[in-house]
């Protein structure tokens, strides 16, 4: 498949393919907002090797793993290709400042970051921040 999806929040592994510059907030003109990531392949590719690689080293094979995967599942496209990240319609859950002050993709760059320069704790906290975020969001599933 071209698309992967996710109903009622984003798996935090996908932020990891971006940075924060790559984030665009914007109204829609039929009302509501558009929050999406966009990014070169190659890039989110450099990306999801060097968190596959980070977490390894730190012993966390089994979410390697799964950033490992997604990198694989990244491989089978064209290197001029493009990969989107977008809220979709979970984007109408939240308010402009809600989406405005969600930074989960640079959250995470920052963490992987932390990790690599061995500090633990602080790559923990900004992945907490993250997945706290989106288990709020994910709790509506189940609601609904």
């Amino acid at each position: 498949p071209t698309v992967l999806e996710s109903h009622w929040h984003v798996p935090v592994r996908w932020f990891v393919l971006f940075s924060d510059a790559e984030r665009h907030l914007e109204e829609r003109p039929e009302g509501g907002y558009r929050l999406y990531y966009w990014v070169t392949l190659p890039d989110a590719r450099a990306r999801a090797a060097r968190a596959a690689r980070t977490l390894a080293t730190a012993d966390m094979g089994p979410v390697s793993s799964i950033v490992h995967d997604l990198d694989e599942w990244l491989s089978r496209f064209e290197p001029g290709s493009t990969v989107e990240l977008d809220y979709g319609g979970l984007a109408d859950l939240f308010s402009w400042t809600d989406l405005d002050e969600d930074r989960s993709a640079g959250e995470i760059q920052e963490a992987v970051e932390a990790l690599d320069s061995g500090e633990q704790a602080r790559a923990a906290e900004l992945y907490q921040a993250v997945a706290e975020r989106w288990a709020e969001t994910r709790i509506r599933e189940s609601l609904n």
